[in-house]
């Protein structure tokens, strides 16, 4: 295709039906190579540092070559005569291209005019970054010119391309090239999509994604399909699409194709999408708009699932059995394998399938009376590196872990979440630790697995999740202090599982979505933090609850509702039950409770109005009446 020259016109229609047309002095230029022509660019020939070769490829791409391991460290792209000069208002500069050579990693753009820098060549854009692409893959750069050099005059005489190593004295040695398939200069910057686009499951029933914003754009539009792929391109100015984070919000499918919401607009690079169905894969694309010009869009895709118990054996491929002892894996002096499974930095750990609460094996502690000097550790790969162990947590999460106890049992042990980068960032630790209190299990509760849970946040604040814990080792540790001295310990672990929480963002009713953070209303698998004053105004579930000790934090649960936590409960404040003179409301703890649970019955104003009962077991209605804040309740003299 040759040179095109795209005039920007304006045009002035008058009342009178006068037309008048206007041409910019600033053409935008394209070089789209169509595989028959060079469009004017050459390349330096002969011998020297800047030697290449230049081939028209049929798919319609300047393909360029040289000489592996002879002079060349730049390759050189010669401007067309015709394009001399060029408007220094043409600023910004967008190439597609595909380099499989590794060793070229610049872009450069020089410029040369008599009226700067006396005449010599000067960097307008300078070393830009690019990467290496396989065969047949291309990758779109955007460059803006802001050197002062080229602003400085209205036409640069002369300008040219390079591509070159990050060392200007390489000598370019493989066997790469790189195919161009077009360049373009404008006044105007070009409508490019978002980067580093990222879908991260954050709960059951919401996937957080986050981007790089392009650098030219006026607004992101996103679009997101319970089924399949998103098959919508939209168009116009915009304003034909409403977005809202909930999938499936009515309206959200104006102007998109059928099961099509729009869960993003704006000029933002985060959205926690909520609403959705558990188990079930949700397919995005990440449009950007600029004017009435819309990009073809990033591709992401992301599950919520619920949160299972996980077997420590399933973490990793480490359930062969030794060889020695049928079903048990032994560690040696070295620590059994620690690329593909757990590495029990200590003897005295173990896989056994004696006991195990889910799966083929879990892991045994036996001291063996020895004491040892240094603590006890098992790991999830070896001391230094993961096994692909897939602990991957951030934010505020319930942990639950299961231990059977023989004997003589820690007052505590220590579970850890270890990065590989030992260097923490920004100040932040390296590990989060987790710490379990083993002295409150009563000797009657040994021999039977019970069940430990907390809640923790992960991770520390100054730690970039994604980055610092994406691929993160567990460690097990027993610290000899914490046993007791000569003294056999025998103890089992098994089923570790990390639950994101649900927590209030605001006080309200719990059944509204502004109630919670994320909008996300908890349910029977969810745990919930009540840091807020809540209503119940219905029948609902949670997991379990963790209720904040501050002055206004509470929940209530109004007549004729109820509450119903599958696990424990723990509240530093109240949860109140209301009644009125018709019903009655109810709290169903499917586990322990660990605080104080207010009851109040609806007394009328009027003696002899209300009959009730006492409440509770062991106690006459008369010592119930007589308490002082009672005191406007009617006994019956027959039966106190």
């Amino acid at each position: 295709m040759k040179q095109r020259l795209l005039k920007k016109t304006t045009l002035l229609l008058a009342f009178i039906g006068m037309l008048t047309m206007q041409l910019s002095a600033q053409a935008d230029l394209i070089y789209d190579f169509n595989g028959a022509t060079f469009e004017g660019w050459t390349s330096q020939s002969g011998t020297g540092a800047f030697v290449s070769t230049f081939e028209n490829n049929p798919n319609g791409e300047l393909d360029i070559t040289w000489t592996p391991g002879g002079n060349t460290k730049n390759i050189v792209m010669y401007s067309p005569v015709a394009s001399r000069p060029i408007n220094s208002g043409l600023k910004f500069v967008q190439i597609r291209i595909s380099n499989t050579s590794s060793q070229i990693e610049r872009f450069r753009l020089r410029g040369r005019d008599t009226a700067v820098n006396m005449n010599s060549w000067f960097n307008a854009i300078n070393a830009e970054p690019i990467i290496t692409n396989a065969s047949g893959e291309f990758s779109i750069y955007n460059f803006e010119i802001t050197n002062t050099d080229w602003a400085s005059v209205t036409d640069i005489d002369n300008w040219q391309i390079l591509f070159r190593n990050s060392s200007n004295a390489h000598v370019i040695s493989d066997n790469g090239e790189i195919e161009i398939d077009y360049i373009k200069l404008s006044a105007s910057c070009f409508l490019s999509d978002v980067s580093d686009l990222a879908v991260i499951e954050a709960s059951p029933t919401q996937l957080d994604l986050s981007w790089t914003d392009s650098s030219c754009f006026d607004e992101v539009l996103i679009v997101a399909n319970e089924t399949s792929g998103v098959t919508s391109m939209p168009s116009g100015d915009g304003t034909a699409y409403t977005a809202n984070a909930t999938f499936g919000t009515t309206g959200t499918d104006s102007g998109l194709d059928s099961g099509e919401y729009a869960v993003f607009k704006g000029t933002g690079n985060t959205v926690s999408v909520t609403g959705l169905t558990t188990d079930t894969q949700y397919h995005f694309t990440v449009f950007t708009r600029q004017g009435m010009s819309w990009s073809s869009g990033v591709i992401g895709n992301g599950t919520p699932t619920a949160p299972v118990a996980i077997p420590f054996e399933d973490y990793a491929g480490a359930e062969e059995a030794d060889g020695t002892t049928t079903g048990v894996i032994e560690p040696s002096a070295n620590g059994n394998n620690s690329v593909t499974g757990w590495f029990f930095q200590d003897l005295d750990f173990s896989f056994s399938d004696t006991e195990q609460a889910t799966g083929d094996y879990s892991i045994k502690f036996d001291s063996d009376d020895a004491a040892t000097a240094t603590p006890y550790n098992a790991f999830l790969g070896s001391p230094s590196a993961a096994a692909g162990s897939h602990v991957v947590v951030f934010g505020q999460q319930e942990v639950n872990l299961k231990v059977f106890i023989v004997s003589n049992p820690p007052s505590q042990f220590r579970t850890s979440i270890i990065r590989n980068n030992a260097t923490p960032m920004d100040g932040g630790v390296s590990q989060e630790n987790i710490n379990w209190d083993l002295s409150g299990i009563a000797a009657s509760d040994y021999n039977t697995w019970v069940t430990l849970k907390q809640i923790v946040t992960f991770p520390d604040s100054n730690i970039d999740p994604l980055q610092d814990f994406a691929d993160a080792r567990l460690q097990i540790r027993i610290d000899e202090a914490n046993l007791t001295p000569a003294v056999q310990c025998v103890m089992f672990f098994d089923d570790i599982k990390f639950t994101p929480t649900i927590t209030t963002a605001q006080t309200g009713n719990w059944e509204d979505t502004t109630t919670w953070v994320g909008s996300v209303v908890p349910t029977a698998t969810s745990p919930a933090v009540i840091a807020h004053t809540v209503s119940v105004n219905s029948d609902v579930e949670c997991s379990s609850m963790l209720i904040n000790n501050t002055p206004t934090t509470l929940v209530s649960i109004n007549a004729g509702n109820s509450l119903t936590i599958n696990g424990d409960v723990t509240t530093s404040n109240d949860i109140y039950l209301l009644s009125n003179s018709n019903l009655f409301s109810s709290l169903i703890v499917k586990g322990t409770i660990n605080g104080r649970i207010v009851y109040q019955r609806f007394v009328g104003s009027e003696a002899n109005r209300d009959l009730i009962s006492v409440p509770v077991t062991g106690l006459t209605f008369g010592n119930f009446s007589t308490a002082g804040a009672n005191s406007q309740l009617f006994e019956n003299p027959a039966n106190p």
